[in-house]
């Protein structure tokens, strides 16, 4: 399958390995993988993976050499003011609870409650895991929520919704658009895309469409009740007809069409005449138009 890249809110199931990066909560079903989040300054956080950043951590578990005793440098004018000593990334802080408490400073692998001081980057690894959480899930599983989702599998909800699209590996530049319609034609779009170095989303492209609506009525002004006219692109060689029918108080309304020019006609009482017929010329501004009343 081709992998894609898509912006927007909804689910994605990846089998094989892809990413999703959350913006706000998202969940996972299934999660084989990594999932990396930021921890930010002042934030508490209980997990077991690899921690890099700065901050304190009491731990049930803290990955150390068989060797290591180092404690943290005490102020001896102020027990309140502990530091790391030098050339260290980890110290023992307190260890007068039921778990110990260490400083870090920098990277280290440990499974505890940590205190951020600054930013502090949390990775984990998962098997099979379901959760929530905000941050960089790279792996495969079932994500749902809103972010940029990149790999191939399948997608669903607003993101992948009708009307949406997307497309990769163009070459920067800039583009006219068209839009391909289920009849075979093809309508230049009014919006030029400029295509840069880098990813964009949200780009918002618009067809022009007109409506056909009005009032069938017979000579006399009676209204024409449940009764249908044709419309034929005359852009299209061996167009099929589109039917039109009125409701029960003679009013039809179809749409939207593209611009163009299109045939109309009646055959009232299906002797394979038709009463009245015409040409109706469609521009690229939306309108309301009346072929026939």
């Amino acid at each position: 399958d081709e992998t894609r890249i898509i912006q927007g809110t909804g689910q994605a199931t990846f089998v094989e390995n892809g990413t999703f990066e959350s913006e706000g909560l998202a969940s996972v079903l299934d999660f084989h993988g990594t999932f990396t989040r930021t921890i930010s300054d002042g934030r508490t956080y209980v997990a077991n993976g690899t921690w890099n950043g700065s901050g304190d951590i009491k731990a049930s578990y803290i990955e150390l050499a068989d060797d290591f005793d180092v404690a943290c440098e005490v102020n001896a004018d102020d027990s309140t003011n502990i530091t790391m000593p030098t050339n260290q990334t980890v110290c023992l802080k307190d260890d007068s609870g039921e778990l110990p408490v260490y400083m870090i400073d920098g990277e280290i692998i440990a499974n505890g409650r940590f205190t951020s001081v600054g930013d502090t980057i949390l990775v984990q690894q998962h098997d099979g895991a379901s959760f929530e959480g905000i941050g960089f899930f790279e792996g495969t599983g079932t994500f749902n929520g809103t972010g940029r989702f990149v790999g191939s599998g399948e997608f669903s909800g607003e993101m992948v919704s009708p009307g949406s699209f997307y497309q990769t590996g163009i070459v920067p530049g800039e583009y006219e658009a068209f839009a391909s319609l289920e009849n075979g034609r093809e309508i230049l779009l009014p919006q030029t895309v400029t295509v840069g170095i880098n990813p964009e989303f949200g780009l918002t492209l618009s067809m022009p469409g007109s409506l056909i609506a009005g009032n069938l009525t017979n000579s006399t002004g009676g209204a024409l009740a449940n009764t249908s006219f044709e419309l034929i692109d005359t852009l299209i060689e061996n167009a099929s007809p589109i039917v039109v029918t009125s409701n029960d108080t003679g009013g039809y309304r179809y749409g939207p069409i593209s611009s163009g020019e299109y045939e109309y006609r009646i055959d009232l009482d299906g002797d394979g005449f038709y009463e009245a017929s015409g040409i109706l010329p469609v521009g690229d501004e939306t309108e309301v138009l009346e072929p026939l009343s």
